[in-house]
């Protein structure tokens, strides 16, 4: 029985470019990540709670982690202007989107033989951007959220395990809501305006949200180990209860589903798939399918477990843009004292904008785990 004990997301680089079509989703693992952000077909670690409950039926070993993420906006060193350079300054300034997100959780997945699997998360996340514009009359945006939850789900195989079925429990409490709100510099310095005057209604106040997530995987026998899975995130919506207020706004239902195959060759495998993600376009206005696919491959070699491999590398298309990482682990767990030991990481980038193409967000992650 293997338990993994810590997963410590360390860093993540971007420029991502938000708007209000932008789709948040939770718990983005960076295995998925690196196969371009798969994971309705294919989900055998703690992903499954974020991504398809169906997926806890893949989970053969007792699970313990906790996860840690940081990251903000990535600037090359030959973007950045020559010091003392005002008007480069303020050009620089004006042209770049500052972005910050910070998300941890831990969670335990139990299975049952094969006949039952249960997962518990819990999670706290923070994010927010910032911006710059009008130069002759200073202004500047924020676009802030902050969460905290948990959720729980099972995988309940059918028959002799060809069909699972799961189910999901999500709880939100929005801490902090404040959708793109611009301020100028004049009303800023003016000492009649309180900071909540300024404000919109109900930025502050805590709202409490809870969704069900229903899914299914379809395991087909042959040498291929095909999946084809699917998925209600948030069903019927996560609403969460305002008093009236406008804020927080609700998170959307999201419809996904997705394929995949999972050879395994003894000393390596290969995992990849295709989903489609939210197919009744209720995320946003734009009905461009480049958005929506997400399409990604790893090969594991000397797997150690359903999540875990001495070296993988991974690659993936997300949203019309290409994404890739890897993984090194040292299996120290045989000394029954030591725990394994991964490295994993991910450049990937993805779609923040109305429209496809128009708001690429380019991010990096490492990821360090210790498994038992």
């Amino acid at each position: 029985m293997k338990k993994s004990l810590i997963a410590i997301l360390l860093f993540s680089f971007g420029i991502p470019i938000a708007s209000a079509e932008q789709f948040r989703r939770i718990g983005q693992g960076i295995r998925n990540l690196a196969m371009g952000n798969v994971g309705i077909a294919l989900s055998h670690d703690e992903s499954a709670l974020y991504y398809n409950p169906a997926g806890l039926g893949g989970i053969d070993d007792v699970q313990l982690s906790l996860s840690l993420f940081g990251g903000g906006t990535g600037v090359d060193a030959s973007d950045l202007p020559e010091a003392g350079d005002l008007a480069e300054n303020i050009e620089f300034l004006l042209n770049r989107r500052f972005y910050i997100r910070f998300f941890g959780n831990i969670t335990v997945i139990t299975p049952i033989e094969d006949y039952i699997t249960f997962g518990a998360t819990a999670f706290a996340e923070l994010e927010g951007l910032f911006f710059f514009q009008n130069p002759v009359l200073p202004q500047f945006t924020l676009d802030f959220r902050a969460d905290t939850g948990h959720g729980y789900g099972v995988g309940i195989p059918i028959g002799k395990g060809g069909l699972v079925i799961g189910i999901g429990f999500r709880s939100v409490k929005r801490l902090l809501s404040l959708p793109e709100t611009t301020f100028s510099l004049d009303n800023l310095l003016r000492s009649d305006n309180e900071a909540d005057n300024l404000l919109p209604n109900g930025y502050n106040q805590q709202a409490l949200a809870n969704a069900f997530d229903f899914g299914i995987h379809w395991r087909i026998e042959g040498d291929l180990a095909m999946t084809i899975g699917a998925v209600i995130q948030n069903a019927g919506g996560l609403n969460f209860s305002r008093g009236g207020r406008s804020l927080p706004e609700d998170v959307p239902e999201e419809i996904a589903v997705g394929i995949s195959i999972q050879p395994d060759f003894g000393f390596f495998r290969i995992l990849a798939e295709l989903d489609f993600r939210d197919i009744t376009n209720a995320g946003t206005s734009d009905n461009d399918a480049t958005k929506r696919i997400h399409a990604g491959m790893e090969l594991g070699l000397l797997p150690l477990d359903t999540g875990t491999n001495v070296i993988a590398i991974r690659g993936g298309y997300n949203q019309g843009y290409a994404a890739y990482g890897g993984e090194i682990t040292i299996p120290l767990s045989y000394t029954f004292i030591l725990p394994d030991i991964s490295v994993e990481f991910v450049s990937y980038a993805e779609e923040t904008g109305e429209t496809a193409g128009s708001g690429r967000s380019f991010r990096r992650a490492l990821q360090l785990s210790f498994t038992y």
